[in-house]
């Protein structure tokens, strides 16, 4: 299968999941409930009923979501006869897999939040989802930046693709000259 019509596939299914969160029954005080002693202010209520029912599909859609990022980076790396291509994919894989595996960890971590209620120790100052939210899924793109910044030369636009240009601007450059050389001869002779 092409990356491109593996993205497109992916693009249907993330649709798909999107239209099936959207029409799933809102939970009963999905939107809090009034504090007691401040009106202005909702209490959230048990997180277990508002959001373990929908939870995997959520997790699913950030798996597609990461899936979907990932083969936009991959089709932009440069593909052609003269290199290999596979070897510069296991570095781009690899901090995909890191992303996926943080996303697995939130996912985890609050559902076992949910379960527990408020009785949840605390990672560098948060609850266990919110720190990898901070700390991983946050943090884990700079990977990627990181490497396409590196191999930047390598993998997108290199000497090929360089002296390739220089030749298509030149064709260009020498085409408008002959195409104006043609017009003053033709202006000439009527």
């Amino acid at each position: 299968m092409k990356l491109e019509h593996l993205l497109f596939l992916v693009l249907v299914l993330l649709a798909a999941l999107f239209g099936y969160l959207s029409l799933q029954e809102q939970p009963v005080h999905a939107q809090g409930v009034a504090h007691p002693d401040h009106p202005a202010m909702a209490l959230g209520g048990d997180a277990a009923s508002r959001s373990l029912p929908i939870l995997g599909a959520g997790l699913a859609f950030a798996l597609l979501q990461v899936t979907f990022f990932g083969g936009l980076l991959l089709l932009g790396l440069r593909r052609g006869d003269h290199e290999r291509v596979f070897p510069r994919y296991l570095p781009v894989a690899g901090a995909l897999a890191l992303l996926a595996l943080a996303f697995v960890l939130l996912f985890v971590s609050y559902r076992g939040q949910a379960v527990a209620g408020a009785d949840v120790p605390t990672v560098l100052g948060f609850p266990p989802a919110t720190a990898w939210m901070l700390y991983g899924v946050w943090w884990t793109p700079l990977a990627l930046v990181a490497l396409y910044v590196w191999r930047f030369d390598d993998w997108v636009y290199g000497d090929w693709e360089q002296a390739r240009f220089a030749e298509l601007v030149a064709a260009a450059r020498q085409a408008d000259e002959t195409a104006a050389r043609e017009s003053a001869q033709s202006a000439e002779q009527s």
